[in-house]
């Protein structure tokens, strides 16, 4: 299987490089561009789940000080539980694309090297 980042930041056009294996193989070559979009929608689900941890977490630690001070932090705490039900939801997101995301990457062959025949049978005839 071929590494994500030679798509994901497609450095000097190797996902051109991985299109033209796929062809090669007589595979999909828009599984590549389907992968990139996949990936880039991940990492956007990612963080979006990361900033909502930190907001939780941080909110957390703003009802401990207003405890310390001995006030009631009712409010604070109902904004919590909602922002944790959208931790959950953004959680479930990211895990159903990471697992989308993790399927198209293993239709994606190795690099095929330039010597090996193009196409299914190669043209080449193999005598018995």
């Amino acid at each position: 299987m071929i590494s994500i980042q030679l798509v994901r930041d497609d450095v000097e056009g190797k996902s051109e490089l991985v299109r033209e294996s796929e062809r090669r193989r007589c595979g999909h070559p828009n599984t590549v561009d389907d992968l990139m979009d996949l990936n880039a929608r991940c990492r956007k689900a990612n963080r979006a789940y990361d900033e909502a941890r930190r907001k939780c977490n941080e909110m957390s630690k703003q009802i401990g000080a207003i405890v310390t001070k001995g006030e009631n932090p009712e409010a604070l705490r109902k904004e919590v539980r909602r922002e944790k039900k959208r931790t959950a939801e953004l959680q479930k997101k990211s895990k159903a694309l990471e697992e989308e995301r993790s399927i198209c990457h293993s239709r994606i062959g190795n690099i095929v090297h330039a010597t090996v025949p193009y196409g299914k049978d190669g043209g080449v005839e193999i005598g018995k």
